[in-house]
């Protein structure tokens, strides 16, 4: 195996995609370089083969074999946790705690014949989006870990879907001017750009802002003009 497959590998163990799609459509590849720096700070060796066997270490101390936490796909009907098992187990029993405060509970037989070392045991199916607490246990072996129910993909209006084309505007929150207003805007007048202002009425998809902060300890102009206006005025 070459080295940059071993850290493809390897990658792939600790949950780091090594290639994304940018803003223009292009597969990016991760430089090895970036994805050593990453394995870095999972506190690993820059060996990939050194770093597997550290995980698989690791792996074989955790109760039950269950990972900090687990993700399951909200699209996925039959979702299934992989459990490693104490020999002569014959039932495993499970509880989860919702991320609303409601609970679930049930137990699974295990089969005689089943490989204990790689045990698939099945969710409950229709789990809701969030961050659940699931606990396992199996001849007195307890196991905890967060359960992450989220979708494949972030929502996507169909008006942004593929083959859809839109356009929008980009503004300064500071730089909007009204009769109304002290001479910078607010979330009010931004309402008024989008809904019932120039996007509204030209069709526009989205209007941009940038992100709101605070203003503390900011030399910023949009203080410093917010506090003469508030001079002024006081």
């Amino acid at each position: 195996m070459s080295s940059r497959a071993a850290l493809l590998q390897l990658a792939g163990l600790i949950g780091v995609e090594a290639r994304y799609t940018d803003a223009l459509g292009q597969t990016r590849e991760v430089s090895d370089d970036t994805l050593l720096a990453l394995t870095a700070a999972f506190g690993l060796p820059s060996d990939p083969v050194c770093a597997r066997r550290q995980l698989e270490e690791q792996q074989r101390f955790l109760p039950l074999g269950l990972e900090a936490a687990h993700l399951v796909h909200v699209e996925d009907q039959r979702p299934e946790l992989l459990l490693r098992l104490p020999p002569g187990c014959r039932r495993v029993l499970w509880s989860c705690r919702l991320a609303d405060g409601d609970e679930r509970s049930g137990w699974v037989t295990v089969d005689a014949n089943s490989n204990v070392e790689r045990f698939s045991m099945a969710l409950p199916s229709g789990l809701p989006l969030g961050y659940h607490r699931l606990e396992v246990e199996s001849d007195g072996i307890n196991a905890r870990a967060d359960l992450i129910v989220a979708p494949d993909r972030c929502y996507l209006p169909a008006e942004l879907g593929p083959g859809s084309r839109s356009w929008g505007l980009s503004c300064q929150l500071y730089g909007l001017r009204s009769e109304r207003n002290w001479g910078i805007g607010d979330f009010t007048d931004l309402a008024t750009l989008a809904r019932a202002g120039w996007c509204g009425v030209r069709g526009s998809s989205e209007v941009t802002v940038r992100s709101k902060g605070g203003m503390e300890g900011k030399r910023g102009s949009i203080a410093k003009r917010w506090l003469r206006r508030t001079e002024k005025t006081s």
